[in-house]
């Protein structure tokens, strides 16, 4: 309904080979209007995110030992799709920003509104040079607490790339 009304539509898809394998798909498919407003015709972009699915998959396989193992380092785990913008963190981070589980939507929003606003500037330069240059970051900063409890965060992180050399993950 939505490509009728001439707006894009997003949706993954899952393959399997021939060889038995699976793959997923993100698709992004568009129409096309013509003078008068008319869809002429579509066009569709498919991305391959079969490791971030994988990857997804071995967290929720493993959620009770990782989650456990999370929990007692006081540690938690991010995954940003820089193409897609898609943003997955695991249950401890929550936690980690002074909110019950389940309690912080994941959205990069949401994260840096949870870092100290004078440390704020620090962590996106760093993400930032991380994403131009490809090395490593490591960040320590403060975060705020809903109850204005201030706590300090080591934060690292690292580009993963897609086969064109594109920037795919961090």
């Amino acid at each position: 309904t939505a490509l009728k009304n001439g707006t894009k539509g997003q949706t993954h898809i899952r393959h399997t080979s021939k060889a038995g394998s699976l793959y997923w798909f993100d698709m992004t498919i568009s129409p096309v209007l013509n003078e008068p407003d008319m869809i002429s015709h579509y066009v569709c972009v498919f991305n391959d995110i079969t490791e971030l699915k994988l990857t997804n998959e071995r967290l929720l396989d493993n959620g009770i030992r990782m989650g456990l193992a999370q929990e007692y380092a006081n540690i938690g785990t991010w995954d940003w799709n820089i193409q897609t913008g898609d943003l997955y963190w695991s249950k401890r981070i929550a936690p980690l920003f002074g909110y019950p589980d389940g309690d912080l939507e994941t959205t990069y929003d949401n994260f840096l509104n949870a870092v100290h606003p004078e440390d704020r500037q620090f962590v996106v330069d760093e993400v930032n040079k991380c994403l131009e240059t490809g090395k490593r970051y490591t960040a320590e900063h403060r975060t705020i607490w809903p109850d204005g409890t201030v706590r300090w965060l080591l934060e690292t992180g690292n580009i993963t790339y897609d086969d064109q050399g594109n920037p795919h993950h961090m």
